[in-house]
């Protein structure tokens, strides 16, 4: 991570003081409250992989979702066709793994193959939900239908150790993913973004290095998937549905897309605000929500944390965040000397200063 010890002094005391609020929260947090967040930590993981898919390496995608989803009906189909019990838990936790896996590879090379373009990409992604949540559909019993799956038994934890082990988990997709996207493979990425046809002149393989990057950040919210079910012990085709995908993208929009916090921002409060809002104003909640959305993302176009460090930083106004840009090192001044020197060739001189 740059910027010298200092920078990552702070860092770890940033980190040691949230893992300290998570471990404290639920002793002060209501029981309403804290089972809210525990769904919104496993919900902000999500968030932070189509963050990384998007603000980091350029391509809007709907399909983040889609791999939530399969991690909750891994766990639920396990749980409701043969118990809970530990080999159980471990067949679901493979389950959830090995399809993740094999889908998002499929979607990848369906969209990065050479010569694709990010508007394509963001096609493929807004099918591969949509084609999921059809499935889940005509699955009858074994999917629950339109029904979902529900009553199935699941771990046997207490609130307060579900918020602690949501939330520190959390902390650790966020610090993995800050000091990657911090590190050379961050700047990669970025210039996959700004661009990605000078990267493959390069002889950079851009397609291979997109299709890695959604299958990790597919695992990531697949097991996000399988943890917000296990804690609630429900399935339903709304966790894998394009809507799911879109709120995915409203969250990190809200938060402030390339920062990975803004991702965490975003999910906490719109799953917080929704929560409150539709039990105090159960038929125009979503507009609410809606119209305070397009109003905050048109007034802060980098989002909440964009504006906070703007504030931090003392400027005035707000202006869009500026592109990177790979610049060459700068031009050393070096002190010159005059050499003669003399060849012969074909009987001709020469003599040249360098």
């Amino acid at each position: 991570m740059a910027g010298g010890f200092p920078a990552r002094l702070s860092f770890v005391a940033l980190v040691l003081v949230a893992a300290g609020l998570v471990v404290a929260a639920p002793s002060f947090l209501d029981t309403y409250l804290v089972n809210i967040l525990i769904r919104a930590f496993f919900v902000a993981m999500a968030a932070i992989t189509v963050d990384i898919m998007w603000g980091y390496c350029g391509t809007l995608t709907f399909g983040q979702s889609a791999f939530f989803g399969i991690g909750v009906y891994a766990l639920a189909i396990v749980f409701t066709e043969y118990g809970f019990g530990t080999w159980q838990a471990f067949a679901a936790l493979g389950a959830t793994l090995a399809v993740t896996a094999v889908v998002a590879a499929l979607t990848g090379w369906l969209s990065f193959y050479p010569g694709s373009t990010p508007l394509y990409a963001s096609i493929v992604s807004l099918v591969v939900p949509i084609v999921l949540v059809q499935i889940l559909y005509s699955g009858g019993t074994f999917t629950g239908s339109s029904s979902g799956l529900v009553g199935f038994e699941s771990f046997d934890l207490d609130l307060e150790n579900w918020f602690r082990l949501a939330g520190l988990g959390l902390i650790a997709v966020a610090v993995v993913a800050l000091i990657v996207m911090r590190s050379d493979t961050g700047r990669l990425l970025a210039a996959l973004r700004d661009n990605d046809a000078r990267c493959t002149y390069l002889g950079i393989d851009t397609s291979r290095i997109r299709i890695a990057v959604l299958t990790l950040t597919a695992l990531v919210a697949g097991l996000a998937g399988f943890g917000y079910a296990a804690f609630g012990a429900i399935a339903a085709p709304e966790n894998a549905s394009f809507t799911f995908g879109t709120r995915l993208i409203i969250m990190v929009a809200l938060g402030g897309r390339g920062t990975i916090v803004g991702a965490i921002v975003g999910a906490l409060s719109i799953e917080v605000a929704s929560a409150y809002l539709s039990g105090s104003f159960p038929y125009v909640w979503e507009l609410i929500i809606g119209v305070a959305l397009i109003a905050v993302i048109l007034a802060f176009p980098d989002g909440l944390v964009g504006v906070f460090r703007k504030l931090r930083r003392g400027l005035t106004g707000f202006r869009a965040a500026e592109a990177t840009h790979l610049r060459p090192p700068p031009l050393r001044s070096w002190p010159t000397r005059t050499a003669t020197w003399r060849s012969r060739f074909t009987g001709l001189a020469s003599i040249s200063a360098a």
